[in-house]
């Protein structure tokens, strides 16, 4: 209930901050076309995520947007392998990055990196070191949540250190 209450402060807050500091963005700008729509939509509605968005400056607020995106994505994902592998004890396959039609800067070429760091984390065989990528201090299981839209429920990292 606290984390619902302090999204919806988050949401207030932004909501008089962005109009004067020009944070709006829209599921039809340029950066988001190529991804998920509904990933898309759930950024737009985090509170979090917006708030990450707002405090970018203007020049990179896009690609910001784009990276969050597909850092929602991305992570999902690579809980969705790290339950499958726990469950049936064979490495699942990572989804492929998702490739927006305009790969903006900084955030593409960082999530290139990353993702390939995260492949390489799964084909070591060694399910800590996902597990660590989802669940360590600042990694995105810490602030992502588990389920779409959910933002009172529990974060990705909440979910798998309950065994979920």
């Amino acid at each position: 209930m606290r984390r619902y209450v302090r999204a919806l402060v988050v949401v207030a807050l932004l909501v008089s901050a962005g109009c004067s500091r020009g944070a709006a963005v829209a599921s039809s700008d340029e950066y988001f076309h190529g991804l998920d729509p509904s990933a898309v939509a759930e950024v737009l509605a985090n509170p979090v995520a917006m708030q990450k968005i707002s405090e970018e400056p203007p020049g990179t607020r896009g690609s910001m947007a784009q990276g969050i995106v597909i850092n929602f994505l991305v992570c999902r994902d690579a809980a969705r392998v790290y339950r499958k592998w726990i469950r049936v004890g064979v490495r699942p396959s990572l989804a492929p990055l998702p490739v927006p039609e305009v790969p903006m800067t900084p955030s593409y070429p960082d999530w290139e990196r990353s993702y390939a760091d995260l492949k390489g984390r799964i084909a070591s065989g060694d399910i800590d070191q996902l597990r660590f990528w989802l669940t360590a201090e600042g990694s995105c299981g810490r602030w992502i949540p588990a389920e779409p839209y959910d933002v009172s429920g529990p974060t990705i990292s909440e979910a798998l250190e309950a065994g979920s």
